[in-house]
């Protein structure tokens, strides 16, 4: 929603930046005006993810201590994995928050590069928990289980989507004759 919001209040100060090429949100958040706001969310939005993640862990952590034939050695590791992957997310957000203009580039984009590296690993290692805990016996006569049944192939969605996304990002960076 904050990406959104920084590009419609970026485009309602700089209608003609979007007439010629539409800038990435990065280069949106060159505006002070979409600067400080979108700084603001992004570190609230951390502090909210570090709570989302412990619940997360709490909640996984549960499941799988009323299923000990699960073979929860691995699913712990994975949701260990999961809360390891998001720390690094969480500090490309505050980044994200601090420097968010031309001058700090390089900063910028180290912290987009934690947060959305971070955020993929941690959901690939939530889905093969999830996944697992589906397949075995108990994870099958659960009703707990029975709301998440579908989100492993969701995140699968949500897997190439991104790949599709980055193809397209990253095609006009290594080739830009290929693709202006």
């Amino acid at each position: 929603a904050a990406i959104f919001w920084a590009h419609a209040e970026n485009f309602a100060t700089n209608e003609q930046v979007y007439e010629i090429q539409p800038p990435t949100v990065s280069r949106a958040l060159t505006n002070p005006l979409v600067e400080g706001p979108f700084a603001i969310v992004m570190a609230i939005g951390a502090i909210l993810l570090c709570i989302a993640i412990a619940q997360l862990a709490r909640a996984f952590f549960t499941l799988l201590r009323d299923y000990p034939e699960a073979d929860n050695t691995t699913n712990r590791r994975l949701i260990l994995a999961a809360v390891a992957f998001e720390i690094p997310a969480i500090f490309g957000m505050v980044i994200l928050s601090q420097y968010t203009g031309e001058a700090h580039s390089f900063m910028h984009d180290t912290g987009s590069y934690m947060l959305f590296v971070g955020h993929s690993l941690a959901i690939a290692a939530c889905g093969m928990c999830i996944y697992r805990l589906l397949r075995s016996t108990a994870g099958k006569q659960d009703p707990r289980l029975a709301a998440i049944r579908h989100l492993p192939g969701h995140a699968v969605v949500v897997a190439l989507c991104s790949l599709s996304f980055g193809i397209a990002y990253y095609s006009g960076k290594i080739a830009p004759d290929l693709f202006p």
